[in-house]
């Protein structure tokens, strides 16, 4: 049960090259920050007594994601998809814990290790079983048992279809499944969040992509209303809630819930356009969502606040 590379993946460099994108973008605001708080610091104006700020263990976190989720995107083995895509929290976690701003980044952690736990249990169940019933590890040579020589049964599919569905609709916050995600963006600090959005809410999209669609492709044609229906209602009730939220970092969660939901509908309308449209999506949220936390980041850095009430009519007097 060795590692194998994933060829026939073809987004598979989609998502590696945005990933390193963010990997090093991550790394340059995580060097300008510490550069600004060092020469605060010269000056008397912060102390850092907590080692915050260590580029070592900083770097070391980024390189640990970054490996990790590399080999996930680039591999066909099932039992090491399924070890990498629990393996790519503990950095996140890691990240909120010893760069975090506020005491309350331990709910926060208690959010993401609860729905984590509840969505391992079924993707490790729906992988034992799998190999139990192909007898293979390999994902090409499972869909093609399962399209082939109808491995599963309408009832069994549809079991999978939903052990499947509840981890990546976790990862990528698929309503009602985001309760954690707007707590620990708040949490996080400005590395933190760009990975949180750019990259692991990805992770749930390569999972249908790489496992939901080729096992379940026969029942999405039952389950697409249902999916179809959630997301589209999910994503107005979250839209409605971001006007309520005085928390800029809150403000670009919700608002990342919103385009995951609406990317999730290109999934499930059975269109190539629709498809192709989704992927730019995803492409187009980690690049412009990391952007806009990088810049909350920078306001708080400057003014200590993200409340929109009180950085309002900034604009008359930045830059300073």
């Amino acid at each position: 049960m060795g590692l194998h590379l994933c060829p026939f993946t073809s987004n598979a460099s989609f998502y590696i090259a945005l990933l390193l994108l963010l990997i090093f973008s991550s790394l340059l605001s995580f060097g300008n920050a510490s550069l600004d708080r060092r020469f605060s610091a010269l000056r008397g104006d912060l102390a850092f007594a907590d080692g915050g700020d260590s580029p070592f263990f900083f770097s070391l976190l980024l390189a640990t994601l970054a490996a990790a989720l590399v080999l996930l995107f680039s591999n066909a083995n099932i039992f090491i998809f399924f070890i990498l895509f629990e393996v790519s929290l503990p950095p996140i976690m890691a990240l909120i814990s010893f760069f975090g701003k506020r005491s309350q980044k331990f709910r926060a952690l208690s959010y993401l290790l609860y729905f984590t736990l509840l969505s391992a249990v079924p993707l490790l169940g729906a992988t034992f079983w799998l190999y139990r019933l192909s007898g293979s590890v390999l994902q090409p040579e499972i869909a093609f048992l399962v399209g082939e020589e109808s491995l599963l049964s309408p009832i069994q599919e549809l079991f999978f279809f939903a052990a499947l569905l509840l981890p990546f609709g976790v990862k990528l916050a698929f309503f009602p499944l985001h309760s954690g995600l707007p707590e620990a963006h708040v949490e996080a600090s400005t590395e933190g969040s760009m990975l949180l959005s750019g990259v692991l809410l990805k992770l749930g999209f390569f999972g249908i992509f790489f496992f939901l669609m080729p096992i379940c492709g026969n029942i999405f044609w039952l389950t697409a209303p249902f999916v179809l229906a959630t997301a589209l209602v999910g994503a107005a009730l979250t839209a409605a809630s971001s006007y309520r939220q005085p928390d800029l970092k809150k403000v670009i969660a919700y608002s990342s819930v919103v385009h995951m939901n609406l990317a999730l509908c290109g999934y499930f309308v059975f269109s190539p356009v629709a498809l192709q449209g989704a992927l730019f999506l995803n492409l187009s949220h980690g690049i412009i969502s990391a952007g806009l936390f990088s810049a909350v980041g920078l306001l708080q850095e400057r003014n200590s606040s993200r409340s929109l009430l009180e950085l309002s009519g900034l604009g008359l007097s930045m830059p300073s």
